[in-house]
């Protein structure tokens, strides 16, 4: 049974799903980053780079790359911007694929796809494809000769796992929907004459409930504390998932969902080097610019023989290390190693074990093998940044060598604790001591202001800088002198 918990605020929006008491999947969004992946941009060729196959592009004051090898194309008569070789300044219609991580600026793509529940209309490719996770029984095959006559010829269509679920007069109307959209597309694309975004990708929780939760899913509740996503969610039920009819639930509380639910006892355990297996074993993830590292270790754990102690650690990690690698969003080369295990047999067990724990991955993962070293080699694909781009900075103490605390997360901290005292004590005064910087910070991003005038109706907040202090310290006031209320900002609350 899944529980869902939808945590919207002005700055971030989070996802939580539980699976049978365990956090299976944990999603954010912050307001903050200006693209999100499926943004399709109208965008301006600055540089051309043929030696290394890829062109540079404006896509609206924001740089980004895009590799482009025509013979990996085909599309239709429509696509007019890349019918012929690019030029410094031609304009091109493109498709953010990976968000920008650490010096590496945002990678772009020529094809355009749009999505629906069960189907990716694609332009690359003008015929109708196949999930890799679809079974091609009757239904499907009958589908998609359907869709193959039905469709424009100016675009394809990738039938989706989900589609097993609806009936073909369903789906056929999706492909008419989504083609509608393409068309538009193309015409407000022929209308631009300057860089910039033309279609936004819905937002994160829209996307999620459209791309991962299905009709099959046994949901036992779903919180949300958005009125804009409780009614979504409430049309949701009636139109695709009949199985989140009586599931949807308004939370209303002060306290944020993290502090009620205990979210945050689930969330802990991704920011932490050492993972524990159930057995008793335990694993050590560490990551680098190169590549992320798994150690796995026995622990406490025996059997016995060494061989047996061996495998049913590692086996008891690989499942573990596939939902870390998904809950972290760990990319590019990942590296495990396993305890060493002598018989061959158990090796190929192994790879089998992990290549099945991780085929649910909503990225592309691909497991290389086990060495006589017991090294397994995994490559995932990368799309977004990650959390710790988002959550952590550069550390001014430590010039580099590590990482703190960001003032977006610290805003977010302070908020969750603030909600917590407020509901426990409920003060109406309250003053807030913290770093200038971060004062200065709240007051350039208005954070404060804008979520406690619709969420902590009559609490006055203040703010004071404290000096010499930590960017990241800050503690409560509940009782504030009048010299104290004359130099702090008041935030808000009417004076």
């Amino acid at each position: 049974m899944k529980k869902i918990f939808i945590d919207y605020s002005r700055i971030v929006t989070s996802i939580a799903i539980l699976e049978n008491n365990v956090l299976d999947n944990l999603f954010f969004a912050f307001s903050s980053l200006k693209g999100n992946i499926g943004n399709i941009y109208c965008a301006k060729v600055a540089n051309l780079c043929d030696g290394l196959g890829c062109v540079f592009l404006d896509i609206g004051g924001r740089a980004a790359f895009m590799e482009y090898k025509p013979e990996n194309y085909n599309f239709g008569s429509l696509r007019t911007d890349i019918a012929r070789p690019l030029q410094v300044g031609d304009l091109v219609l493109v498709r953010l694929s990976k968000e920008a991580a650490q010096d590496k600026i945002e990678k772009v793509a020529p094809d355009m796809t749009l999505a629906s529940r069960t189907l990716v209309l694609i332009d690359a490719k003008r015929e109708v494809l196949f999930s890799s996770k679809l079974e091609k029984d009757e239904h499907i095959l009958a589908l998609s000769q359907e869709l193959e006559q039905e469709r424009d010829c100016n675009v394809g269509f990738i039938i989706r796992t989900q589609a097993k679920n609806y009936p073909i007069e369903y789906i056929l109307q999706e492909a008419k929907e989504l083609t509608r959209q393409y068309y538009e597309l193309i015409a407000k694309f022929a209308q631009q004459n300057a860089s910039g975004v033309i279609y936004f990708e819905e937002d994160l929780v829209k996307v999620k409930f459209r791309d991962i939760i299905t009709k099959d899913d046994q949901i036992e509740t779903v919180w949300v504390n958005s009125k804009e996503y409780y009614d979504y969610l409430i049309k949701l039920q009636t139109t695709e998932l009949p199985n989140l009819q009586g599931k949807v639930k308004m939370y209303l509380n002060v306290r944020t969902m993290y502090t009620h639910f205990g979210l945050g006892e689930y969330v802990k355990t991704i920011t932490q080097n050492t993972v524990p297996l159930a057995n008793g074993g335990n694993l050590i993830i560490e990551k680098t610019n190169a590549l992320v590292t798994i150690d796995v270790n026995s622990a406490h754990f025996i059997c016995s023989n060494a061989e047996e102690t061996a495998f049913e650690t590692n086996k008891a990690a690989a499942k573990e290390i596939a939902r870390q690698i998904r809950l972290r969003d760990l990319s590019g080369i990942i590296i495990v190693d396993f305890i060493d295990m002598k018989q061959t047999a158990s090796r190929k067990k192994l790879v089998k074990l992990l290549e099945q724990y991780t085929a649910n991955d909503f990225s592309a993962v691909k497991v290389l093998g086990i060495t006589q070293l017991g090294l397994c080699e995994i490559t995932r694909e990368r799309k977004r940044c990650g959390m710790e781009r988002i959550a952590t900075k550069l550390c001014p103490y430590c010039k580099g060598r590590g990482d703190v605390a960001s003032d977006l997360l610290v805003a977010y901290m302070i908020n969750s604790a603030l909600c917590d005292l407020i509901d426990e004590t409920q003060a109406k005064e309250i003053g807030i001591h913290m770093s200038k910087d971060l004062i200065e910070y709240a007051r350039g991003d208005k954070f404060f202001q804008d979520y406690f005038k619709t969420c902590v109706l009559g609490v006055k907040i203040y703010l004071m800088a404290e000096e010499n202090c930590r960017h990241d310290y800050f503690h409560f006031n509940l009782a504030l002198t009048p010299e104290e209320k004359k130099n702090a900002w008041l935030c808000c609350g009417k004076a």
